[in-house]
């Protein structure tokens, strides 16, 4: 069997890869350049740790799902197309740019936690918001377990590293503790 698909690359680890240069552990993409840990990307480079992303994608880190011209994103999910500088972002899009902790806007610049600011002011108070959450050692990491709506048991997660209840909440993750009364045995799904 052959190990990987690995064509036109250079300096390259994973599989499904083309036109790619100084790439580790990268599977399915292409048109690549120094992009790590990460999947399904096109268009890429100076990026890591990032789960979708195509079409002009540069200097990205720790994010899900951006593209179409998507510059300096950290920490975010869902922030496409032609944005810039968004930290800690969700859903932001149509030309978003230079904001912190925002969900759902659009066309925005100078934004933290969905206010606005002047340049001026935004800058002052991102650093400052930076500083805090390198001091508590929250900045630098995605969102936390906890912010997930879903409990841990209804995740892929548990299919992958399954834990207990106790394990989980230990983690700082949700629980779903409801019954819905179906079971599953060898591969059938029955009411119980």
């Amino acid at each position: 069997h052959r190990f990987a698909h690995l064509i036109g690359t250079e300096n390259v680890t994973g599989d499904n890869i083309e036109n790619a240069k100084n790439c580790q552990a990268v599977f399915d993409g292409n048109n690549l350049e120094n992009v790590s840990y990460s999947m399904f990307v096109n268009d890429t480079k100076d990026t890591q740790d990032i789960n979708y992303g195509c079409d002009e994608v540069a200097l990205n880190y720790e994010v899900c799902t951006t593209g179409v011209s998507a510059y300096n994103i950290l920490f975010s999910i869902d922030t496409w197309p032609n944005v810039a500088n968004l930290y800690y972002c969700d859903s932001c899009s149509g030309g978003t740019r230079d904001c912190f902790g925002c969900i759902g806007l659009r066309g925005k610049q100078f934004c933290i936690l969905n206010k606005q600011y002047s340049k001026e002011e935004y800058e002052k108070l991102v650093g400052k918001i930076i500083i805090h959450m390198q001091k508590t050692g929250e900045w630098g990491d995605f969102f936390p377990i906890g912010l997930s709506p879903f409990g841990y048991n209804e995740s892929l997660g548990d299919d992958f590293m399954p834990i207990n209840k106790e394990e989980a909440v230990k983690i700082g993750a949700n629980w779903l503790d409801i019954d819905y009364g179906l079971k599953y045995e060898v591969g059938v799904l029955s009411a119980a």
